[in-house]
């Protein structure tokens, strides 16, 4: 990222970050593991992380939003800099999370890609939807409730030794990374620059 760009929105961002709902998202996920029995250790991730994915989703949301994207730096920028300054948060209560559950590494790489899934699922929803950080994480929790009513076992529950179960959920965070890329294009910047101001608007 551009250094100077960097020094100075990253406060702002910082700012306006979620900082309490981040955090009581963490600690909501820890709780849930730890009070749950050991038999539903799992179980008890993947609720977890989807609560993770839930804290996360207005992280995107910026205030004076239509005056921020007509200036740069760009959209992309700003939103690739606020998911890096919320990283940290979700990296410290994913790992305590692995920590206290006591799964092994397979089975831990295998939840954290699902944990990314729905991370990015929810911010590409959030960045597509009208007032999309308001439905995004419920959306993305109902939608992977709802599979267990028509998806095969094999897909939900993680099977890190399974090709099939790894191929499915690295498309669907591709997917949903890709998904999130393209809600990001600066609506103030055409393929070739930033729109002259006399320009924006134009039909």
């Amino acid at each position: 990222m551009r250094s100077p760009a960097v020094r100075q929105l990253a406060p702002v961002l910082l700012r306006i970050l979620p900082r309490e709902q981040l955090a009581l998202g963490g600690a909501a996920a820890v709780a849930l593991v730890v009070l749950l029995p050991d038999q539903q250790t799992v179980t008890a991730l993947q609720t977890a992380a989807l609560g993770l994915s839930l804290a996360v989703a207005t992280i995107l949301d910026e205030p004076a939003a239509e005056t921020a994207n007509a200036a740069p730096p760009t959209l992309l920028f700003r939103r690739a800099l606020t998911i890096a300054l919320a990283l940290p948060v979700i990296v410290i209560a994913w790992g305590a999370l692995a920590g206290l559950s006591g799964v092994g590494v397979t089975m831990t790489g295998a939840l954290t890609l699902q944990l990314t899934t729905f991370v990015f699922a929810t911010l590409a929803l959030a960045a597509w939807l009208p007032r999309g950080s308001h439905v995004a994480g419920p959306a993305v929790v109902l939608a992977f409730l709802t599979a267990h009513l028509a998806a095969p076992a094999w897909v939900l529950t993680p099977h890190p030794a399974d090709p099939r179960w790894v191929a499915a959920w690295s498309t669907l965070t591709i997917a949903a990374m890709l998904s999130l890329l393209a809600a990001s294009r600066d609506p103030a910047h055409g393929p070739r620059g930033p729109l002259p101001a006399g320009a924006r608007g134009r039909g």
